[in-house]
């Protein structure tokens, strides 16, 4: 690890971060990865909640298609939806 450390440009300071952690801790993966900003642990964390939602929706549209309303579907009423054109 240390010759990752070596090949890192001083800009990639996440990186850093997180392989300064497991020098010292080999298996502090969650330590390594508090020792990101919160911001930055947070845009990680969203992204996988939207890969989850993109997965799951996925799966329904493969499953059911678009023309089946389903219970527990968010669907809008057309008459209710307010369209922007």
């Amino acid at each position: 690890m240390n010759a990752a450390l070596d090949l890192l440009d001083r800009r990639d300071r996440l990186e850093k971060a997180v392989l300064t952690v497991l020098l010292k801790h080999p298996n502090g993966y969650y330590n390594a990865f508090q020792n990101i900003s919160r911001g930055t642990r947070l845009i990680y964390v969203h992204a996988y909640q939207s890969y989850v939602w993109n997965r799951a929706v996925s799966q329904r549209k493969l499953q059911f298609g678009l023309t089946q309303v389903l219970i527990g579907d968010l669907a809008v009423r057309q008459e209710s939806a307010y369209l922007l054109e």
